[in-house]
């Protein structure tokens, strides 16, 4: 084929050949599938070269079809996926007999080194070639090809993969807009994997890991995915983007747990996440968010005129203030700036103490020394329910104080408790927008599983 377009080439302008040599440079191999060429890179074509030669000499090896898939698969070609889970089932259905249990092994990411047998060879192929007509759009058929794989294929073994495989065919009935059975194949995977928690000791932080994925991006039930990711100590890698912290910080948010939120936040520091200003923000506690948001801001490629300034505040504060309070000359409210930075909460606690005596009715006072009591505390924050208590006793009606008693308790999980003071909040100012959203995410935590933890908040 290069051949003759170098050919052709010689009756053309020179552009024409100079984009010849440049299709002549890329490393492209054209192989001959089912009487058909296909353009495939050279490193996956001679992958399929070296499969295609061990499936010849070894036709009922049902591995091969699958390793071939997958090549397939990554380069989306999807219509030779599928014809090769085809030759696959064709094969083991011819050599069913050669497949007993015990005549070939598998390694499994999640899993040791295991046995497997015809039917799970058989579901396998079925489920692969399920998913290539779910990435084909033709969601019926792979709906039609997953059940077939999950329910008919008489895998019943404990590592079936069916825990799995239900979180795809939940995809494809999303992808189809059935949104009721979408939540039911999900909830299916959640049923075997606590069944498979019962059952076994084996890989449970995992299985509980994986739970909580379920919720958080399936199921979107954040509170359920808060629950799961506390009970789980795995990592499946500390240092990236899966780190559970993430997760948590980001869930934590989302339901407007702020302070929680903070606490994981700050696990990363002194490289914040992007967010980690946002519960500062909503907290309105203004010189935290702006201390991440310098940082941020500094170690981002993009930089925005808001983000700039920012940073000249920073560098405002670091220079004028700072050199006081390290000299011990800084006034009360630049100590409080530095301990706030710093964070030092007792400092901050200190401060507030003292601005509440000289000022006995100002809520305001009450709030950011409850606020940053749970900080300092962490799993503990009787101090500052007590707090907000003496001040509800002395400013009473006051709906922004119930509203943060609500809050504390809901950020410590109690979240039936979280509601009547929301609903108290509610009386007190109808129709507040902000209350009103409090109250519809702590009823949604007391229906949850998180209402009934009883470990640390903070791990």
């Amino acid at each position: 084929m290069v051949k003759n377009l170098l050919k052709q080439a010689k009756y053309r302008k020179k552009p024409c050949f100079i984009l010849i040599i440049a299709f002549m440079s890329i490393s492209i191999s054209f192989i001959a599938i089912n009487n058909s060429a296909l353009a495939i890179d050279k490193e996956n074509a001679g992958k399929i070269k070296s499969l295609e030669y061990k499936i010849e000499a070894k036709p009922e090896d049902p591995s091969n079809y699958g390793y071939l898939y997958n090549i397939y698969d990554k380069l989306k070609l999807y219509d030779e996926a599928i014809k090769t889970t085809d030759r696959g089932i064709k094969a083991i259905n011819k050599h069913k007999e050669n497949l007993s249990k015990g005549s070939y092994t598998t390694r499994n990411s999640s899993r040791d080194m295991l046995i497997y047998d015809y039917n799970f060879y058989l579901a396998d192929l079925y489920f692969r070639k399920g998913t290539a007509y779910m990435k084909k759009g033709d969601y019926t058929k792979a709906i039609e090809l997953m059940k077939y794989a999950i329910e008919d294929s008489g895998d019943t073994s404990e590592f079936s993969g069916n825990e799995y495989r239900y979180i795809t065919l939940g995809d494809a009935y999303a992808a189809k807009g059935d949104k009721a059975k979408a939540i039911e194949a999900y909830n299916k995977s959640i049923s075997i994997l606590l069944e498979s928690i019962a059952a076994s000791p084996s890989k449970i932080s995992e299985k509980q890991h994986n739970i909580a994925e379920i919720y958080a991006n399936k199921l979107h039930d954040k509170h359920n995915a808060v629950y799961y990711y506390l009970s789980s100590t795995f990592k499946p890698d500390n240092s990236g983007y899966k780190n559970p912290n993430r997760y948590l910080a980001s869930l934590f948010y989302d339901i407007g747990m702020d302070l929680n939120a903070i606490h994981y936040y700050n696990k990363f520091m002194p490289e914040p996440l992007y967010g980690a200003g946002k519960p500062y923000q909503r907290l309105g506690l203004q010189t935290e968010e702006l201390y991440i948001s310098c940082m941020l801001e500094r170690q981002s490629s993009y930089k925005t005129a808001k983000g700039q300034e920012q940073i000249k505040q920073c560098d405002d504060f670091a220079q004028n203030v700072r050199p006081l309070c390290e000299s011990s000359k800084a006034t009360p409210e630049q100590t409080l700036q530095c301990d706030k930075q710093d964070g030092n909460f007792g400092g901050v606690i200190a401060y507030y103490k003292n601005a509440l005596a000289q000022t006995p009715q100002a809520a305001d006072n009450y709030i950011k020394i409850a606020l940053y009591s749970y900080m300092q505390n962490g799993n503990d924050y009787s101090d500052s329910i007590l707090t907000l208590e003496e001040a509800d006793k002395k400013i009473p009606a006051n709906a922004e104080m119930q509203y943060y008693i609500g809050y504390i308790y809901y950020n410590g999980f109690n979240c039936a408790k979280a509601a009547e003071y929301f609903k108290k909040a509610l009386v007190l100012a109808p129709g507040d927008q902000k209350y009103a959203e409090a109250l519809q995410q702590a009823e949604k935590g007391a229906s949850s599983l998180l209402s009934k933890w009883d470990g640390p908040r903070f791990k």
